[in-house]
């Protein structure tokens, strides 16, 4: 909810790009708890079937970039919150995709090769069932090499 006014409320989802390729159109699913309901829709466009809700992207906004996120809003009433929110399909919780295990830990840094301006760090590589893309190197806190 981003505003509740007690006897109804502004309700928002965003849809955040966080892969690496552009997303060509987006739907989101709900489903809300008898006495709570939605309303008119703006940047999305709204059904409903019982209490199962789906918002589909308008031809101006389905298209998300990596990184980006597109947002949409509508009137709501009721108390209650929503449920089983699915994402083109999947878990939108801001969890795992079904299927997709959290990598392991990769290995404890070596430093070789130290001079004034330069290190040469190895580790034992994590392991992943999707892959691991990358790594970022911290220094301080500070990203200082991908």
């Amino acid at each position: 909810k981003k505003s509740d006014w007690g006897s109804g409320f502004e309700g928002q989802w965003t849809v955040k790009n966080t892969g690496t390729t552009a997303l060509s159109s987006w739907t989101i699913e709900w489903d809300f708890p008898s006495g709570t309901a939605a309303g008119s829709a703006w940047d999305a466009s709204l059904t409903k079937s019982g209490n199962h809700y789906t918002a589909k992207n308008l031809s101006w906004n389905g298209t998300v970039a990596p990184g980006a996120s597109v947002s949409f809003g509508f009137n709501g009433t009721g108390s209650g919150s929503p449920t089983g929110c699915k994402l083109n399909g999947a878990s939108c919780d801001g969890g795992s995709v079904p299927g997709d295990n959290a990598p392991s830990a990769p290995g404890k840094p070596t430093a070789s090769d130290i001079t004034d301006t330069s290190v040469k760090l190895s580790w034992t590589a994590a392991t992943d069932d999707k892959g691991i893309k990358n790594y970022d190197v911290l220094r301080d806190g500070a990203k200082v090499a991908t």
